[in-house]
């Protein structure tokens, strides 16, 4: 009996959480210099935010949950973008953000605007950037200056677990009935 006090007591007081660890990340991007000759001269800015299960260590196909992305008067949305999120261990991703003209994972020539931008985040490092695009042209352009930014809002404090009073309650409520009827016994 004195086991069962226990085991209860112990689940009273045992607090653990089994759900997925969402996570929403955001970025703004430039890319700016691009070649070979003759592609775009200016400079292509833009934004993204999505939102995936961090116990997942490859997650892809990610619709993204806001957009702002111009490149040569095509326009991209939550429709026509994905996002990739591969874990590399401990705090360091791989951010893969592409358009779906081929596929969110590269850029192919024939297959005119589409896009991809690559980056590794380590904490809040950002590293190995790439920006690639294809236009009506069908060319593959590579941008010479990528830059990511990673413009997340800091999450909100978690709430501290409070034990669960009540299944506490109940398991010294047992205890002390058990212990009376043992007691009546030896008398």
């Amino acid at each position: 009996m004195k086991t069962l006090i226990v085991v209860l007591l112990g689940l009273a007081l045992h607090v653990s959480q089994t759900e997925a660890a969402m996570v929403t990340k955001s970025y703004n991007f430039s890319a700016a210099q691009f070649a070979p000759a003759g592609a775009l001269s200016g400079t292509i800015v833009g934004s993204f935010s999505f939102t995936y299960d961090d116990n997942i260590a490859f997650v892809n196909d990610v619709v993204p949950d806001s957009v702002s992305l111009t490149i040569t008067a095509t326009p991209y949305s939550t429709t026509n973008t994905r996002v990739d999120v591969q874990s590399l261990g401990g705090a360091a991703y791989e951010i893969v953000f592409g358009g779906l003209t081929g596929e969110n994972q590269e850029v192919y020539p024939g297959i005119p605007n589409d896009f991809i931008l690559t980056f590794r985040q380590e904490g809040g490092v950002i590293t190995t950037q790439s920006f690639r695009f294809t236009e009506q042209k069908f060319q593959i352009f590579n941008a010479q200056m990528v830059s990511v930014t990673d413009v997340t809002a800091p999450p909100p404090p978690h709430a501290v677990p409070i034990p669960n009073v009540a299944l506490a309650f109940m398991a010294m409520s047992i205890g002390l009935i058990a212990s009376r009827r043992m007691n009546k016994g030896k008398a």
